[in-house]
């Protein structure tokens, strides 16, 4: 599958530290690279769904240990996500209307990533309510199941908007949305779709984007540092982004 892009398995491990830094699973990340690579819906979205679960597993487990982990905090954001990214996973969209609404979901990604430090709102009590975290929640979900991520990209900006809870609760929240969403997302993609799954390239990429996790979670970066690549990032999802756009409306 890679021999003729033999950089893609260092790609991810790249995205991997990157994101997992900040408790996200990488999943626009991964998608933004496999829909230059491969036409295939299946594959793209099995791809992630699997790389997600990896890093974020990786991540909360690291996340519990250092006691950042809050379940009163997490428990309320999947109660509707859960089987709303089990919905999610299990439809299929025409080839081109999936990557219509994935271009979207990466524009929607980059400007997140792009506004969440460029303004300094004052601390919210919204989300101290069980029905928005519901509701915000429920919608995350299917939406990280239609294109195959688990809609920490979506869901960790907001929250740091609004200054709900600390950084490190933030990322440890996110960490677990990701894990429980894209799990419900491919337990409904699996069962309802028909995949010709390539293992021996998954399972390389699980291994890059673990090592990429281990490292992201293991070394501190400068607030600087982290801020630059992560409008890099945001760049290149933004780039994929509007190609996928213009090359499918």
């Amino acid at each position: 599958m890679f021999s003729d892009h033999p950089l893609v398995p260092l790609l991810f491990l790249l995205v991997a530290v990157l994101y997992s830094s900040v408790g996200f699973g990488g999943g626009s990340g991964y998608l933004a690279i496999l829909s230059q690579i491969s036409p295939d819906q299946g594959f793209i979205r099995a791809t992630s769904y699997v790389c997600n679960i990896g890093v974020t597993a990786l991540n909360s487990i690291r996340h519990k240990k250092a006691k950042w982990l809050n379940w009163k905090d997490t428990w309320p954001w999947l109660i509707a996500s859960i089987p709303m990214a089990y919905m999610g996973g299990a439809y299929r969209f025409e080839d081109r209307m999936f990557y219509v609404l994935l271009g979207v979901s990466l524009l929607v990604s980059a400007l997140l990533i792009f506004v969440r430090d460029r303004f300094d709102f004052k601390p919210t009590k919204v989300f101290d309510q069980l029905i928005p975290k519901i509701i915000l929640g429920g919608g995350i979900g299917l939406l990280a199941g239609l294109v195959g991520i688990g809609g920490g990209i979506f869901l960790s900006p907001i929250l740091h908007l609004s200054k709900w809870r600390s950084g490190e609760g933030i990322a440890s929240i996110s960490s677990i949305f990701i894990l429980v969403n894209a799990s419900a997302g491919a337990v409904g993609f699996f069962l309802n779709q028909t995949v010709e799954f390539n293992w021996g390239s998954t399972l390389l990429l699980l291994g890059a984007v673990l090592i990429g996790s281990w490292i992201g979670t293991s070394f501190s970066i400068s607030s600087t540092g982290t801020r630059l690549i992560r409008y890099i990032t945001g760049i290149l999802v933004l780039i994929v982004g509007v190609r996928l756009l213009f090359a499918n409306l």
